[in-house]
């Protein structure tokens, strides 16, 4: 606002009105009409009456915009962009971004219970740690590398949420609420097969799998024992992936938030009571998982169908693979992705431990933190995974833009605030982890190096969000590819020359710094996952758009409007 009265101060007055050049050809004919009133001499009746018409033109243009969802309110990006350079407009960008949005309630809507899911099965995890540690250290060490059989066995799987999140969100937009369920449908049988081959494979290879895991004789029973209960759970374990997108599509992360306070209030009540009420050990920690697990899929799936966002004719008969296939590229894809991030935490992680006891603790205390606020950007992912898609599924790529710019936003102030928090609790926080001094002062030396791009993270997961919102997976896994493979060859250096844990963080950093770049440049071109759209061609688009979002209430009742809006 403050450059649009600047750029207007700087214009002529047109007989007591101020004309904004280049605004509507009715200007600059209000300006020849002075000009020629005044080289005649006569009286600049006529001009008024041409500069008060000029400015009705002018707010009635912008009334309609306004009315249309066109133009934000302080102008649309093109306008922001076109304004004076230099520090006015470092000052308009600061300002806005620390001033209150429209778009934060729905934001705050969307991320905050996904926070709450997001960080509740951490916990949940170190009080199940903390009940198996009272079995022995093989308990707890068996049951350790069964949960890494298991994660890096399904992890690869997560594109069936992430990948269900905006195509679910698009149809939602588009009111495609028939397409929604076939989606749905097509998730839940991928996860059926893909999870009874899980059980098959890993039941018939359980011990020699655990022993490449690094479990030795002693370990061994107890992390076979454990993983052979836990394994059962894996269709339902994929599955929940498929119904958590499929809510978060549907703009409702509460109702998952809830279910998981339900199915990890069955973990803890069932561990122990099977682990020391009915003796059974670390079998007892494997089926309160599996229960748990059973728990959450079941519940997201009896709601879904109660909701009629799941319909049961969907689900009566295995989709054609030429329907599937689609689904299952964006899965290949997507892999590359979630392969290259953890391949590099891991390459990073066994370069820490060959440096030494001292640096291989200090780095796992600072990776734990770097988890820690991963999760909590990884909430405002998913606000952009879900609010950004119904809008493009609605064709209204003006706001779908103001959504990610203002998360864009939203991600690099929670960066600042981490910054700040490590900055100033640095040696605080190294004490908390750790009462080695030697280790200590490596914490406190690292802490610095992960605070100061902690504001980039913010920014890395937004973008990651975005382009899943706009569903340019291949570019998304191609630049995170790229970025790891830097930050691998940085982390070999690192252990070939003994550069120490510095390095082994920058290398990391590296990684976040590349990804920034790849997609931030590509998100302010022509090829944006979010599309620029300029004023006067989005004005054309909402005129002629007959899309609306269909009235529903997914927390209260049931969808009652099926099929195009």
């Amino acid at each position: 606002r403050d450059g649009a009265r600047a750029r207007v101060a700087r214009t002529p007055r047109i007989a007591g009105r101020r004309a904004v050049p280049g605004r509507c050809g009715v200007a600059a004919r209000c300006a020849r009409r002075e000009v020629s009133a005044e080289g005649r001499g006569e009286d600049a009746t006529s001009a008024a009456a041409g500069g008060q018409h000029c400015g009705s033109e002018r707010e009635r243009e912008r009334a309609r915009e306004l009315e249309a969802g066109v133009v934000a309110e302080g102008g649309s990006e093109d306008e922001e962009q076109s304004g004076d350079g230099g520090l006015a407009q470092w000052r308009r960008e600061l300002v806005e971004m620390v001033k209150p949005n429209p778009i934060d309630h729905d934001i705050v809507k969307i991320a905050l219970p996904a926070v709450g899911a997001l960080a509740l099965d951490p916990l949940v995890a170190l009080a199940d740690t903390a009940l198996i540690g009272r079995l022995g250290s093989l308990a707890i060490g068996g049951v350790g590398i069964s949960n890494n059989v298991f994660n890096m066995a399904f992890t690869v799987f997560n594109f069936l949420g992430m990948a269900t999140t905006p195509t679910i969100a698009q149809q939602f937009g588009r009111g495609e609420l028939d397409k929604a369920s076939r989606t749905i449908a097509r998730g839940l049988w991928i996860s059926a097969v893909v999870g009874v081959s899980a059980i098959a494979l890993l039941g018939l290879l359980t011990s020699p799998i655990v022993r490449f895991f690094g479990a030795n004789d002693l370990v061994a029973p107890y992390a076979v024992a454990y993983l052979r209960v836990r394994i059962l759970a894996a269709p339902l374990f994929l599955a929940s992936m498929v119904c958590q997108g499929a809510f978060r599509g549907y703009q409702d992360t509460r109702t998952p938030f809830l279910m998981s306070i339900l199915a990890n209030s069955v973990n803890l009540t069932l561990y122990p009571l099977l682990i020391f009420g009915l003796k059974l050990g670390v079998k007892g920690a494997g089926i309160a998982t599996a229960a748990s697990q059973a728990t959450l899929t079941l519940g997201l799936l009896t709601l879904m169908i109660r909701k009629r966002m799941l319909l049961l004719r969907d689900l009566r008969s295995p989709p054609s693979l030429h329907k599937l296939l689609p689904l299952l590229r964006t899965g290949a894809v997507l892999s590359v992705r979630t392969f290259s991030i953890l391949s590099t935490v891991s390459f990073a992680t066994a370069t820490a431990a060959r440096l030494g006891e001292v640096h291989g603790a200090a780095f796992e205390v600072t990776r734990q933190l770097w988890a820690l606020f991963a999760r909590l950007f990884d909430a405002i992912s998913v606000a952009a995974q879900s609010l950004i898609p119904v809008e493009l599924g609605k064709r209204n790529y003006v706001r779908a833009r103001q959504v990610s710019r203002r998360l864009l936003q939203v991600g690099f102030l929670l960066g600042c605030a981490f910054f700040l928090m490590l900055q100033c609790g640095n040696h605080r926080l190294a004490t908390i982890f750790s009462r080695d001094p030697s280790v200590i002062a490596m914490i406190s030396m690292c802490l610095p190096l992960m605070a100061f791009f902690e504001p980039i993270n913010g920014l890395v997961f937004v973008l990651d969000g975005c382009y899943s919102a706009g569903r340019q997976f291949g570019f998304l896994a191609g630049a995170i590819f790229i970025a790891a493979a830097c930050a691998w060859a940085g982390l070999y250096v690192t252990r070939v020359f003994n550069l120490g844990l510095g390095a082994i963080w920058m290398s990391l950093n590296l990684m976040m710094v590349l990804r920034v770049v790849f997609l931030g440049s590509r998100y302010y071109s022509s090829t944006s996952p979010v599309p620029r759209v300029h004023r006067r061609q989005s004005a054309q688009q909402t005129a002629t758009s007959t899309v609306a979002l269909p009235p529903s209430d997914f927390n209260n009742g049931s969808v009652t409007s099926r099929g195009a809006s």
